[in-house]
């Protein structure tokens, strides 16, 4: 009989306690919006632990190494063909960033990012200001040099690295700001898998263009700014913004002089439209990229149909080291021995879904 009783009171408190902790990842699944499969595949596997194991605190180190392994999982997808190849990390693209643009200089030390850069990234994005982040980074973050940008260059390799990282520098955190940290991390790495499967990069003459677009949403058919590529009437159109990242990596100066555009829908669409501004810069700028600057915007495009791509080049030209840059209208100043060259921007895709 007390044999019973005490099996039944185990059982009870690990029901209870299994329900404590679904509760509060069901609590937490808000903050992983759009990740669908991944989310309800952890939250299963949650689950699981919860039914398989018998003390609370062997649930939790549960689920702390299947949501690990999860994010080990989404790395590996990210960079299917070849760990080793560049990935290049982004903040989401928004409506509100439509005709920014800005520059900056490239790390001299290497051209990838380093599992500790990327660990400090993560933080940013995640304004992420809790104690146990600054023991881990140090208050003034020496563990790593300062963040030149919200974009960087690196691995799946070093996303690996950056996540071993995440796992064994997390002693002074409790599980329920572990568990969020995690689910962010891995939200963030579906948002960069799905941005870059939406560019393209090429480099050309050592000038490396790197193209990410996205549907913004649709637009007002009564609008006329910003100007639709596709005329359609009064019919509503998809619209989308795209970054455009420049980035130099000879040891040369060049002037960004214009830009060509070929823009097609799917079949079914309108005709490909071109635009073909070889004098009027990117956004109103004329920009000298020293070596190793970037020069980054954001413009955008609309479709009638939901499915499109774009590609084109940029009018380049190699200048002194005196060379200033200018705003569309500017008068260029061009000597006669002046070298030209199109820096190529490889298709990408515009998809609304």
């Amino acid at each position: 009989m007390f044999e019973h009783q005490r099996r039944t009171t185990t059982s009870l408190k690990a029901s209870i306690t299994g329900m404590m902790i679904s509760t509060t990842f069901q609590s937490m699944f808000p903050l992983v919006r759009g990740l669908r499969s991944p989310a309800l595949r952890f939250q299963r596997d949650v689950a699981r632990s919860v039914r398989t194991s018998v003390e609370p605190g062997n649930k939790e180190r549960l689920a702390t190494i299947r949501l690990y392994r999860l994010l080990q999982r989404a790395v590996v997808s990210f960079a299917a063909v070849n760990p080793s190849d560049p990935i290049l990390l982004q903040p989401p693209i928004e409506a509100t960033h439509w005709g920014r643009h800005m520059m900056f200089r490239l790390p001299d030390s290497s051209e990838v990012t380093n599992a500790e850069e990327l660990f400090r990234l993560f933080h940013f994005w995640n304004d992420d200001t809790n104690e146990w982040y600054f023991s881990v980074v140090g208050e003034s973050g020496h563990r790593v040099p300062p963040l030149l940008s919200e974009t960087c260059w690196t691995t799946a390799e070093n996303l690996k690295n950056a996540i071993r990282t995440f796992k064994t520098d997390y002693d002074g955190a409790n599980s329920t700001t572990l568990t969020r940290l995690a689910i962010r991390a891995l939200q963030i790495l579906e948002e960069q898998k799905a941005m870059w499967s939406h560019s393209s990069c090429q480099t050309t003459e050592q000038i490396r263009v790197t193209a990410t677009s996205r549907c913004i949403g649709t637009s007002d058919p009564t609008s006329h700014f910003p100007p639709a590529a596709f005329s359609t009437g009064l019919q509503s159109k998809h619209r989308f913004a795209y970054r455009i990242r420049i980035e130099n990596l000879s040891d040369q100066y060049v002037q960004l002089l214009g830009r060509h555009w070929h823009i097609s829908e799917e079949e079914g669409g309108n005709d490909p439209v071109v635009v073909d501004a070889p004098g009027t810069g990117a956004v109103g700028q004329l920009p000298v990229l020293r070596p190793n600057q970037v020069f980054e915007y954001i413009s955008g495009t609309d479709l009638a149909k939901s499915k499109g791509e774009m590609k084109g080049h940029f009018y380049m030209m190699k200048v002194s080291e005196d060379a200033i840059s200018l705003n569309s209208g500017d008068e260029v100043d061009i000597p006669q021995d002046t070298e030209y060259f199109e820096a190529v921007v490889a298709p990408f895709p515009l998809l609304a879904a």
